[in-house]
């Protein structure tokens, strides 16, 4: 590997964070929404997961928008 392609991928790396969406957001609205629905029809326990794994999206995406105000401020 020589170093034009290093430098090559961490361009692409640099550019995929600075141009992160933040419509990612509303995933965890579906996610969350989703254990509402399980919490209503009866699966409690099915909604306990879902929920977990919408607040482990929910501060995901946050940390990567955390790393992109550092990194981009602009």
């Amino acid at each position: 590997m020589n170093t034009s392609e290093t430098s090559a991928e961490a361009e692409a790396e640099k550019s995929r964070l600075a141009h992160f969406p933040i419509t990612f957001f509303g995933v965890t609205m579906g996610v969350f929404g989703l254990a509402l629905a399980f919490r209503t029809g009866g699966f409690a326990g099915a909604s306990t997961v879902v929920s977990v794994l919408g607040g482990i999206i929910l501060l995901s995406i946050a940390a990567i928008y955390i790393l992109k105000a550092l990194r981009f401020p602009a």
